[in-house]
């Protein structure tokens, strides 16, 4: 694991992150509700908090982005994480928020969990539940609660992105940036890209990418927040270096039934670790 040890070393020399500094690290047993995020502007520094996750392959590359929603539970993609969730071994997420004194925050992928219904050719019911091995134990890590109430036209969103799904147009940073995204009527979305073979579904939520190709983050399986709710993660669509699509997003309200499902199961022990994958 020393690869693991010198990324979040580096980080740890490049960031220098304020943010909300909790008395104790996470456990299996810290309620979800007593640690959820509570915005930008409340409890957090540069490193937009510590719910923010990064998903490594085996070999220690980015996989994808997602979210931290529970102690064993990161919210991300099926579509970016199916080309990984029969081959384990050694990925794991961490999250950039690490304070001086800690020099790793990370926990290894046990099981991925995704609807019956999910096609990874598809973008209908494109998320996937991400049980982990142990939590993400630093002390300003924490979790996001799930969207409240059903997404509208013109909500001015966050979008989150290292920058991994946007190589042709910049570098990838070691911290996640931010920008703000307005969301579009799915309507309209689905007929843009009424030519391609993967289009906006029913639980799908598109956004308006930024003009400046520079500011649009989108990396797979990355999340967008309203205020400090989880809304969506980054379904797979078009790419940054052609801005005028939207940007395609699952929309987390339409799909949170099957993320409580998943969390009750995990929580009352009929989800095991281990040879689960569903």
């Amino acid at each position: 694991m020393a690869w693991r040890l010198m990324s979040l070393l580096l980080a740890l020399q490049l960031s220098g992150h304020s943010g909300k500094v909790y008395k104790s690290r996470i456990t299996i047993f810290t309620e979800r509700q007593d640690r959820e995020w509570q915005g930008v502007n409340s409890n957090t520094g540069d490193n937009h908090g510590g719910w923010l996750v990064r998903i490594m392959n085996g070999n220690g590359f980015f996989a994808c982005g997602g979210a931290y929603y529970a102690p064993l539970m990161v919210l991300t993609s099926g579509t970016c994480i199916h080309d990984y969730r029969y081959a384990l071994d050694g990925a794991s997420a961490d999250t950039p928020a690490v304070a001086d004194h800690e020099t790793e925050n990370f926990s290894l992928l046990d099981t991925v969990h995704t609807p019956d219904d999910f096609r990874h050719t598809e973008n209908f019911m494109d998320i996937a539940v991400v049980q982990l091995g142990a939590p993400i134990r630093g002390v300003l890590t924490e979790f996001i609660k799930l969207c409240t109430k059903p997404t509208k036209v013109g909500m001015n969103m966050s979008s989150y992105a290292w920058g991994y799904g946007n190589l042709d147009v910049q570098l990838p940073t070691i911290n996640p940036k931010k920008t703000y995204v307005p969301v579009e009527d799915l309507g309209e979305c689905q007929k843009k890209f009424w030519e391609l073979r993967r289009k906006p579904t029913a639980t799908s939520l598109c956004v308006t990418q930024p003009k400046d190709k520079m500011k649009c983050r989108y990396d797979p399986g990355a999340p967008l927040t309203w205020r400090n709710e989880l809304c969506g993660v980054v379904s797979r669509g078009s790419r940054c270096w052609n801005t005028s699509y939207p940007g395609i997003y699952t929309d987390i309200y339409k799909v949170r039934k099957f993320i409580e499902d998943i969390e009750e199961g995990i929580e009352n022990g009929d989800i095991k670790k281990k040879g689960n994958l569903k």
